[in-house]
Formats: C-alpha cells, structure tokens, sequence
C-alpha cells in the first residue's frame, strides 16, 4: 500500500490560502498496524505526533535567516517555512509525518527529533552550493563502471548456486 504526501501551501501575503499543492512521496505502509483513525498512520494523533488540518500561526520569522528550507518547532515540526530573502511560505506536512530538517522533506514522526531540528538550520547553507568538481568526477567514473560492475557480477553466478550453502537441505533448515 502506498501512502502520498500532501503539503498546503500558504503564502504571507493578505489573502490567506493562495494555493493547495501535492507532492507525492511514497513509502510502505505496514497494514497490519492499528490506528484509531483507520488511515494507516503508526501512533496516536495529538499524542504521538501533531494533527494539524491547516498551517497554524507561528511566531516563526525568516528575518536573518538565509534562504532554505525550516522546520516550525512550535507545530511540532508538521509544518515547516520556505525562507526567501525573508519572505516567508509555508507548508504542511500530513498527519503522521513532520518535516526532517536533516533531510528537507517530510518523514514519518517516529523519524524526527523535532527538538534538535534548530541544530540542523546550517544545512540549508549547502541548498545553494555549486559541487566540488573533483568529488562531481570521482562519483561520474564510479557511475560508469556500474555496467561493467554488474557484468562482472552476473558472469560469476551459477544458477544452480546455493548462494555459498553447502547443499539444498541446509537451505531449507
């Protein structure tokens, strides 16, 4: 079963809701877990992780912060600001999620130290970095052997290989 992210996008202007934007992200659900509200969502809402319906007001501020991406610790982190030469906009992870300031993205609750999100702020400072080229070269030629890594790999294997067990009942045991 998969499961889609849905952010709420809001904007600080004079209108409130300028717009409502899904950005799908998929992930595994485990069907079998419960949930009160039958929805596939592991824990409690309002307990284990926040159940906001819209953006709540926040005393956040982008003033002196540099552009990127910030969780809202005061929401629990479900939802997080969009900085932009102090401009701020808004978004809502969905129930069950908060937004995972080393990662930049909405993950599951039970993933995300909401607390410590603030200590993660200077990741954005690398948003915006151009590669180091060397580094950019090295992964580029690591790339290009994946072929012949996989060829490699493929001329060795026997079909009938017991994957390094001695014969098929140990397999089975």
């Amino acid at each position: 079963m998969f499961f889609a992210v849905l952010f709420l996008l809001v904007s600080q202007t004079d209108s409130a809701v300028v717009n409502v934007v899904h950005f799908p992200a998929f992930s595994v659900l485990d069907t079998n877990s419960e949930s009160d509200e039958n929805d596939g969502t592991f824990g409690k809402a309002g307990e284990d992780y926040p159940a906001f319906h819209e953006v709540p007001e926040t005393k956040f501020t982008c003033e002196q912060l540099m552009s990127g991406y910030y969780a809202d610790i005061e929401s629990g982190c479900q939802s997080f600001h969009y900085c932009f030469r102090e401009t701020k906009t808004s978004f809502l992870c969905q129930n069950g999620t908060l937004f995972n300031q080393k990662v930049f993205t909405c993950d599951w609750w039970f993933n995300v130290d909401c607390k410590r999100s603030t200590q993660f702020y200077a990741l954005n400072k690398f948003l915006y970095k151009v590669p180091d080229l060397k580094a950019l070269n090295y992964v580029k030629r690591i790339a290009a052997r994946i072929p012949q890594i996989n060829e490699d790999w493929s001329e060795n294997d026997d079909e009938n290989s017991t994957g390094g067990y001695e014969n098929e009942e140990t397999i089975r045991s």
